[in-house]
């Protein structure tokens, strides 16, 4: 009898955290761009607060106000840098995908490994300035398609029965990164590169 209600329980919990998730990656799917750099700045802002009030709090002894004062101004200063240099983390994730593509494409055995060094590298930096120089689209693409990705694989789970055949999951995925990212360059026409 206890085993029985903790996995009727473990199964309404991997329900409720699939919800969660096809609600997250929804909204990743419909406005990622926009939520993309408060959440990064969001982080910066959580690192710098925590770092500056260690920090302060091991110089001051007494007191909570001081650390709690210079926390604030280290997590806000790291906030805004979090949000005005966010570009080179998509230079660095482009790259790296990028990349590891072209690892993935040229097995070791075919090509001198020399060129597979240069051909990664080439791919590295001509992905990631692609990313820089036309960040907006590239960031509307990521974050359309990996929120539809992921709605499709929590889908899976709350819905097996809408993936009877195997390319109702391409046709889900397609059709909502498609939308998804429509829905964003719609709402961000107009907008200047950050």
């Amino acid at each position: 009898m206890f085993l029985q209600s903790i996995q009727s329980i473990s199964a309404e919990a991997v329900r409720v955290i699939a919800v969660i998730s096809l609600i997250a990656a929804l909204l990743q799917t419909f406005f990622g761009y926009r939520l993309l750099r408060y959440l990064i700045s969001l982080i910066g802002f959580a690192i710098g607060l925590i770092g500056g009030f260690l920090i302060a709090g091991q110089i001051v002894k007494s007191g909570t106000t001081l650390p709690v004062l210079f926390g604030t101004a280290v997590g806000s200063l790291l906030g805004w840098l979090s949000y005005k240099i966010y570009l080179f983390g998509a230079f660095l994730y482009c790259g790296v995908i990028a990349s590891g593509t072209v690892m993935l494409l040229i097995h070791q055995g075919t090509i001198d490994n020399r060129i597979r060094i240069a051909l990664c590298t080439a791919a590295f930096l001509a992905a990631g300035i692609l990313a820089v120089v036309y960040s907006r689209p590239y960031l509307i693409l990521m974050t359309a398609f990996a929120g539809s990705s992921s709605a499709v694989s929590s889908l899976e789970e709350l819905a097996p029965e809408l993936f009877e055949q195997a390319w109702y999951e391409v046709i889900i995925l397609i059709g909502l990164g498609v939308m998804g990212a429509v829905l964003q360059f719609l709402m961000t026409h107009g907008e200047k590169k950050h």
